[in-house]
């Protein structure tokens, strides 16, 4: 619920007269609520600074068109997830934005809170069209409210990190390619897309003849005037996209393997292993069992030490950045020293951070790096665990 300063605010501006349309909710901040820069290579971009314009609308393959009614939330995340989807390689795909809508709560008359639209989506997924599957996300980080200039850097970051953002705003009039400045009562919710040095970019819902082919250009300056807009302008970025389970695979091949093998044994059951014993294995893609032929006593084989860990590298768009992460089998982000060799040249030490859940990553600038680069990345943990990840970009 707004405060009554917002509200007093709001609604002493005049009416949009694309009211019908807009369905956004004033959203409160969340202290349990991720923030951009927690995002790993979102975090790697706001290290070095993002360039002065971004445009990622070649990967939006579709405008939605979520006609009279107050589902700009619903249908804004749709448009964000199927273009996170085409930027990640997977073909663009058609969600049933009305659906998701009313599995909100809509109703036509309504709008629908942001932050619960997304927990379903982590919860539930989006639905497909024609379709009964559905599309998850893995988590969502919203942008900074503590100040214009922080929320103007964490969403272009974003975009430059190849994300999209969900940006609610009061609208402006007049509103579509060559957007105004005078603020209305009207309260939407889109997928951004690009900016530059002064605009910033969308892909609306109202289908592909309003503003240039279904796009729009609002003022990023608007948008973060009067402290957001007393409060109304918020924005959020989705990750870790999940697909429908994959069709199943083939019937197994069973083949009959003969002629000597060998192996070794360790453990509490290793002792009692004999001749002529079958054992179940599996390795890889198959499984089956081995019959013993002879079994030969050793030394006792010391404990291994902490496996290696694994390392995430990045690039950033135009080969503007190299970035790294470093997890452990778990999927736990690490705290970590790392050294990146790119074709072949020390660019030195740079150090992962662990916060929360996640991490921010170490960043080496790159700009001017060539086509088909080789960057290789050694880490070292504080108890000595090492990996190394590569990355031809």
């Amino acid at each position: 619920m707004e405060p009554q300063s917002a509200l007093d605010y709001r609604w002493s501006l005049p009416p949009s007269p694309y009211a019908d349309r807009c369905g956004a909710i004033w959203l409160p901040e969340d202290e349990r609520d991720w923030l951009m820069p927690q995002h790993p290579t979102i975090g790697g971009v706001l290290a070095i600074g993002a360039p002065t314009a971004a445009d990622n609308r070649q990967f939006v393959r579709g405008i939605y068109d979520q006609g009279n009614e107050g589902s700009c939330v619903s249908f804004s995340d749709c448009s964000a997830v199927g273009t996170e989807g085409v930027i990640s390689g997977v073909e663009w795909r058609v969600f049933d934005g009305h659906l998701f809508y009313r599995e909100l709560g809509g109703t036509g008359q309504n709008g629908v809170d942001t932050r619960q639209s997304l927990q379903r989506a982590v919860d539930l997924g989006i639905p497909l069209a024609n379709s009964s599957a559905r599309v998850r996300i893995g988590s969502y980080f919203f942008a900074p409210r503590d100040s214009a200039q922080a929320f103007i850097a964490n969403c272009e970051a974003a975009v430059t990190a190849n994300k999209c953002v969900v940006v609610a705003l009061l609208l402006p009039q007049p509103f579509g390619w060559e957007s105004g400045d005078s603020p209305t009562s009207g309260y939407h919710q889109m997928n951004m897309v690009g900016y530059d040095e002064m605009w910033w970019i969308f892909a609306n819902s109202w289908g592909p003849s309003f503003g240039q082919n279904g796009f729009v250009r609002v003022k990023k300056n608007y948008i973060t005037a009067s402290n957001l807009q007393n409060g109304y302008a918020y924005a959020a970025t989705v990750e870790f996209l999940s697909m429908p389970p994959p069709p199943p695979p083939p019937p197994p091949v069973v083949r009959t393997v003969s002629g000597p093998t060998q192996g070794t044994a360790q453990g509490a059951g290793a002792a009692g292993l004999a001749v002529g014993q079958q054992i179940a294995v599996s390795g890889g893609p198959f499984t089956g069992t081995l019959t013993i032929a002879q079994i030969t006593d050793g030394d006792p084989i010391p404990i291994p030490p902490p496996g290696d860990v694994k390392v995430n590298v990045l690039a950033g768009p135009r080969r503007s950045y190299v970035a790294a992460n470093v997890q452990d089998n778990s999927g736990a982000y690490l705290t970590a020293s790392c050294t990146l060799v790119l074709n072949g040249r020390d660019m030195g030490v740079r150090e992962t951070k662990v916060q929360g859940a996640t991490a921010t990553a170490a960043v080496w600038p790159s700009g001017g790096s060539p086509q088909n680069s080789q960057a290789v990345v050694t880490a070292i943990t504080a108890d000595g665990r090492k990996g190394s990840g590569s990355l031809t970009f």
